[in-house]
């Protein structure tokens, strides 16, 4: 997405991406089984372009399945800022950053229904604490679904989304754990020491660029 903005409104093809990182200090979790409640978890966001609306739709028709599946959210606003999701089973109201992690490990999938996104840092962070994703592709969505981290769905589609959810939850437990444990491994991969190394290098890459005759 950013690469592309260079290269299209400035002209830009030569430059280089150092991605975003997570702070694995900070998010992380011990090796997990799923939960005997399902569980899935979302951002509850009053922006559109979240897709918490999204998101909530595929939660109560996954529930068509799974009677008994559980739904967690956190946010910044109040519910009544946000779509209204009456099958909510906890929402944390500005919950401190300490407890985000525990949120994403209560959780056995974690749901990225953004229209749009620069990143999307929840992707990491729920990765980096074994939490599979269904995820739309916006933002850096595509890159981390396809280096194992859970699911692609269509956009703007809670179908797809509901599909994907069933998915992970039929899972055999060994299968998902297997999956859980590839999420922690492509975090640990992208963490912030990893984009500091890689922002250093580029930048004295540069700088030497720059003061060659």
């Amino acid at each position: 997405w950013l690469r592309g903005i260079m290269a299209e409104e400035h002209g830009d093809r030569s430059a280089v991406l150092v991605p975003n990182g997570v702070d694995c200090s900070q998010f992380h979790a011990p090796r997990r089984v799923r939960n005997a409640v399902p569980t899935v978890g979302y951002l509850h966001h009053v922006a559109a372009f979240k897709g918490a609306d999204i998101a909530i739709e595929a939660i109560a028709r996954a529930r068509r399945h799974h009677a008994d599946l559980r739904s967690l959210a956190f946010g910044r606003g109040l519910l009544t800022d946000g779509p209204p999701d009456p099958g909510l089973s906890e929402y944390f109201f500005r919950p401190a950053q300490s407890a985000i992690r525990d949120i994403y490990a209560a959780c056995d999938v974690w749901l990225f229904p953004s229209r749009r996104e620069g990143f999307g840092l929840p992707l990491l962070e729920a990765a980096a604490c074994g939490t599979p994703l269904v995820a739309t592709p916006a933002g850096a969505a595509p890159e981390i679904i396809a280096a194992g981290a859970g699911m692609l769905v269509s956009p703007d589609d809670p179908a797809a989304m509901e599909e994907g959810i069933l998915r992970i939850l039929a899972m055999e437990a060994g299968d998902w754990q297997a999956l859980s444990a590839r999420c922690v491994a492509l975090a640990r991969e992208r963490d912030w020491a990893t984009s500091a190394t890689q922002f250093e290098s580029r930048s004295e890459e540069h700088t030497s660029e720059l003061q060659s005759p």
